[in-house]
């Protein structure tokens, strides 16, 4: 998806799926040119642990580039929607460009993606 939106050849690109734990470590010994990470996870690994300054690293956010994907959770207060249900739709929207970058052939329902069988009940969920 971040290829069709800056124009680039996707299979300029060669991809190699590896374990997560060894993502960071093959971009520091220079074994991969560059990876693909939620920043919040992987930069502290690149900075801290395995010493790459900040100013040796190019980080891509794909919002900055077109693509509008949202993280691990859709998650709004119940009074944000009732004032902005516009903002909340146009965010839910982004979704579509996940079903077409997974390549996947429909869009999931909301029961195909979510189990809250697990949650403790409601009333101890509350702040």
């Amino acid at each position: 998806m971040l290829a069709k939106e800056v124009g680039a050849d996707p299979d300029s690109v060669e991809w190699t799926n590896v374990e997560p734990q060894l993502r960071e470590s093959l971009l520091a010994q220079g074994s991969a040119d560059g990876i693909s990470c939620f920043s919040i996870t992987c930069l502290p690994v690149l900075n801290q642990k395995l010493g790459l300054p900040p100013e040796d690293l190019n980080v891509f956010y794909y919002n900055d580039h077109g693509l509008d994907l949202y993280g691990n959770a859709l998650i709004v207060r119940k009074d944000f929607l009732e004032a902005h249900p516009e903002v909340v739709q146009g965010f839910v929207a982004a979704i579509d460009q996940v079903v077409e970058g997974f390549g996947l052939s429909s869009t999931p329902s909301v029961e195909e993606v979510f189990d809250d069988s697990a949650l403790p009940p409601q009333g101890d969920r509350m702040l």
